[in-house]
C-alpha cells in the first residue's frame, strides 16, 4: 500500500474510516507486517444509509440480545481493529462499553464480512 510505503516512521495506529461497509481488508493486510494497528472512527457510518436498522444486523443482534451498534463495534474488536464510537450521551457510552462479555459466530462474522462495498461513505464521489 502506498501507506506504508510513504512512512518514513511506521505508524503505531492508522486512524481512518473502517466499518461495515468499508472494511479496510487491503489497508489491514498492508498494516500487518508493520504491526501498524488499524482505529476505526466513525464505525456506526454517522448514522449514514441507516446501518443500525439493516434487517440482517438487527437479526444477528437479537441471537445475543445486543444492540445492532455492540455487534458492530464487536464485529471490529474480534478483527483486530480498535474503535472509537462518537456518542454524547451516557447510556450510549455504557452499551457502547458492554461488548466484551460476548464473541461473534464464525457464520455471523462471514454474513458480516459480506457487508463489504469497499467505498467511502464520506467520499464526495458517493451518494450516501
Amino acid at each position: 500500500s502506498e501507506f506504508v510505503k510513504s512512512c518514513e516512521v511506521i505508524p503505531a495506529i492508522n486512524q481512518c474510516e473502517t466499518h461495515l461497509l468499508l472494511q479496510q481488508k487491503p489497508l489491514r493486510e498492508a498494516m500487518k507486517s508493520k504491526k501498524t494497528l488499524l482505529q476505526s472512527w466513525s464505525p456506526f457510518i454517522a448514522g449514514k444509509g441507516s446501518i443500525l436498522e439493516n434487517p440482517a444486523l438487527k437479526s444477528i443482534a437479537q441471537k445475543y440480545n445486543k444492540t445492532p451498534a455492540q455487534v458492530v463495534l464487536r464485529f471490529l474488536i474480534e478483527q483486530g481493529i480498535s474503535v472509537i464510537p462518537k456518542t454524547s450521551k451516557r447510556a450510549r457510552m455504557q452499551e457502547n462499553l458492554n461488548v466484551f462479555d460476548f464473541s461473534l459466530s464464525a457464520q455471523n462474522m462471514q454474513i458480516l464480512k459480506g457487508f463489504d462495498t469497499n467505498k467511502s461513505a464520506f467520499s464526495w464521489t458517493n451518494n450516501y
